[in-house]
């Protein structure tokens, strides 16, 4: 077991470091400011290390997430715009090291009541929140987007999440073993928790199928908002341009 004061002392180390990396990030998102840093007067030089500086931390870095750093042409290997962003450039990295420094820090404020090991805690504190704020961050962030709202697209948004899209099927499945469990006293007259652990019940019956049924339902309502929407089709009304060169 680790001494409580060892853990505060991290816990202090880890706060500062995160404020380390903060200020970093704020320094390589701001253009005006990166321009008076440090960071800019060593990547004026002619060596490879200035040349990678201007790379990972300059104004156009947002770019080394695409392929050809070109946005039009897609992420520049797979996970280059999600999960592995942060391995593109500079602002991304010290965003998500501030992040673990928190996660971190959650996890030992957690290890101090968690009667397992100290090691469990943190791991587990920091899938946790890892999950829930993947879980928030991508659909919210994907929302801002779509103007003007479109349920279908938003949907589209919240399940593409794997941590949302494997909740919901394990959630859907554990629903349809709950409910066939729960109608075990109605639609079996010589139901008894005693029968029930030595005969295979109608409740356990539906304890299988329903999920079954649950999980049918989920695909078709992911093929639904994932398929294309159709165009609408064209009109024989002349355009705003049409009118514009006809007068």
């Amino acid at each position: 077991m680790i001494v409580p004061s060892l853990i505060l002392i991290a816990i202090v180390a880890l706060a500062m470091l995160e404020g380390v990396f903060e200020a970093f990030k704020d320094m390589i998102g701001i253009p005006d400011k990166w321009q008076l840093s440090h960071m800019a007067r060593w990547s004026r030089g002619e060596g490879h290390f200035s040349r990678f500086l201007l790379y990972f931390t300059g104004p156009d870095s947002w770019r080394n997430k695409y392929r050809n750093r070109d946005p039009g042409q897609g992420p520049s290997f797979p996970g280059s715009t999600t999960w592995l962003v942060w391995l593109t450039d500079g602002w991304h990295l010290c965003k998500i090291a501030a992040i673990a420094c928190s996660q971190l820090v959650s996890g030992l404020l957690f290890s101090l009541v968690y009667p397992g090991p100290a090691w469990q805690a943190v791991i587990l504190a920091f899938l946790v929140l890892y999950a829930a704020r993947s879980a928030t961050f991508n659909p919210v962030y994907r929302l801002l987007h779509l103007n003007p709202f479109n349920m279908k697209s938003f949907l589209k948004s919240l399940f593409s999440n794997a941590w949302i899209g494997f909740a919901f099927f394990a959630a859907l499945v554990i629903f349809g073993v709950f409910i066939g469990q729960f109608l075990n006293p109605f639609i079996d007259p010589s139901y008894s928790p005693e029968t029930a652990t030595t005969a295979f019940t109608y409740g356990d019956w539906v304890s299988v199928i329903l999920p079954f049924v649950f999980i049918l339902a989920y695909r078709a309502f992911l093929k639904w908002i994932r398929s294309e929407d159709k165009p609408e089709p064209a009109h024989d009304s002349p355009s705003e341009l049409d009118y514009f060169e006809e007068n």
